[in-house]
């Protein structure tokens, strides 16, 4: 069980804070469509937040938007969960879909712990609040984790918001991680048992409209392309590339991309321009479907004041700007223009075959996937504990990568030296994990070996310490070659095995 004594805004001891929540010695578990108002605190992603497993879940899943901690006897784990009534501006205007898959020592009766991916000190001001919370039913998504374990309900999956499909929940999942003939839109919804995708591609879509909600709250940066900060057309790129798809750089030339769709035909994952400052296309988002309350909602990187936010569609300022959509390709149907990559899904767990090439049987081109996504966090800072761009730890950075890539491995280097399978150190190629031994016998550091860079020959790019941070080290110093223990390879998601979770 994790300890979570970090109700810093309020000045008392513990069993002040008991108080707060009640010491009634049972609770009723809240059922299904059952509204509650419950006292919330937060927590962030640092250190003491989370000791002493680090920013992970009850289930040692990175910790990510939307995750809630719960008293299990009040609220059953793997629950979806409405939360309505808060004050921060670090969440969602209105209100917000996530799961209950956290818990604490301190979260004991009717009390929520909602995560922040913020500074501590943002957090903080948070302090103590009545919410509501209403029990929408199970996650739609098993295998994702916060808002996207819950993807389902945001686009009327659930009976308590706006009708659920015919298939019901919990519905066999499809062979392709998706989308049920049947039901509505959003992360890998209940199938009719095992359909296909439809030529719209709405799994796809799915996906995207996914990832870019994980993106909210991101700050914007004029030229930005990161989660560091995006504009409209970096977000857009940005998304598409962590789901195997390259897109060209500016609002203007992604209007070209893809097909043209008629805005009654929208679908999540659908890109919609707007003229702004100039005429033709200057602005672009992600069409989501039903969000926040709003019918027709789209993502985008607003404003330097908003960041990544939920606009609507049917406002009068966007309905005026509006000047079309595109839909794009999954990667296996992209054409040759959009330079697709074989790389797999970020929590689609599609195949990762992409523009016709299929990924070899190393794994190579999947390979070459991990290598760029772990590339583009270089510079981020060590944070003990850390599973996040905002600071990672090293076996930290390696579960962020590959979870982003479609395959969930353990938290903690010993765990993942276990995954996969085993590749002597003559046979690496890009994408492989290495292990060494550093503060304690066995493997306890993991970097990810990406080959011939920064004049070495062999380098690997790993969370090294708090004084550099993420950065790329040679395999072949006398550091390194002495402290080596070996090497992993894990598999795309299509070929892992069944020891691996697969996002779905």
């Amino acid at each position: 069980m994790r300890s979570k004594f970090h109700w810093v805004p309020v000045v008392g001891s513990i069993a002040m804070m008991a108080g707060l929540v009640g010491a009634a010695p049972a609770y009723a578990a809240a059922g299904t469509g059952q509204t509650k108002t419950m006292e919330a605190t937060a927590y962030a992603p640092t250190a003491q937040d989370n000791y002493p497993y680090g920013a992970v879940d009850y289930y040692g899943r990175p910790l990510t938007t939307g995750d809630i901690a719960v008293d299990p006897s009040v609220i059953a784990l793997k629950s979806c969960l409405r939360i309505t009534g808060y004050s921060s501006p670090n969440l969602p205007a209105g209100g917000f879909i996530g799961e209950a898959d956290d818990e604490g020592g301190a979260i004991k009766g009717n009390h929520v712990d909602i995560f922040i991916n913020a500074s501590e000190s943002q957090v903080s001001n948070f302090g103590i609040q009545t919410v509501q919370v209403t029990v929408l039913g199970p996650a739609t998504n098993p295998s994702a984790a916060g808002t996207a374990a819950c993807a389902g309900y945001e686009s009327g999956q659930s009976s308590t918001t706006g009708g659920q499909g015919t298939t019901g929940q919990g519905g066999g999942q499809g062979t392709t991680g998706g989308q049920g003939t049947t039901g509505g839109q959003g992360g890998s919804a209940p199938s009719t048992g095992g359909g296909s995708v439809s030529p719209s591609g709405s799994s796809f879509g799915a996906s995207v409209a996914k990832l870019a909600e994980a993106e909210l709250g991101k700050p914007y940066v004029w030229g930005g392309a990161s989660p560091a900060g995006f504009d409209c057309s970096g977000l857009v790129q940005w998304v598409f590339a962590n789901l195997g798809v390259q897109l060209p750089r500016l609002s203007g030339q992604q209007y070209t991309a893809g097909t043209p769709v008629s805005q009654a035909n929208l679908e999540p994952g659908d890109l919609v321009f707007f003229t702004t400052y100039k005429a033709g296309p200057s602005f672009d988002g992600i069409y989501v479907g039903a969000a926040q309350g709003i019918q027709h909602a789209f993502v985008a990187a607003d404003n330097a004041t908003a960041g990544v936010i939920v606009n609507n569609l049917d406002s009068a300022k966007w309905s005026k700007l509006f000047v079309g959509a595109r839909r794009i390709a999954a990667p296996a149907q992209a054409s040759s223009a959009t330079g697709s990559t074989a790389a797999g899904n970020a929590g689609s767990a599609s195949t990762v075959s992409g523009s016709g090439t299929s990924v070899t049987a190393s794994g190579s081109s999947f390979g070459a996937s991990v290598v760029k996504l772990a590339e583009e966090e270089l510079g981020k800072p060590y944070v003990w504990g850390g599973t996040s761009p905002a600071g990672f730890d090293c076996s930290g950075l390696v579960q962020w990568v590959f979870a982003h890539l479609g395959v969930q491995l353990p938290r903690l280097s010993g765990q993942q030296y276990q995954a996969g399978t085993p590749v002597s150190e003559a046979n690496l190629e890009p994408g492989d994990l290495v292990f060494f031994t550093t503060y304690k016998p066995g493997p306890s550091h993991v970097g990810i070996y990406i080959g011939a860079a920064n004049g070495f020959q062999h380098a690997f790019l790993a969370a090294d310490n708090p004084t550099v941070g993420v950065e790329i080290d040679n395999l072949d110093s006398a550091k390194w070659t002495k402290l080596f223990v070996g090497a992993r390879r894990i598999a795309p998601p299509t070929q892992a095995s069944a020891g691996v979770a697969i996002s779905q």
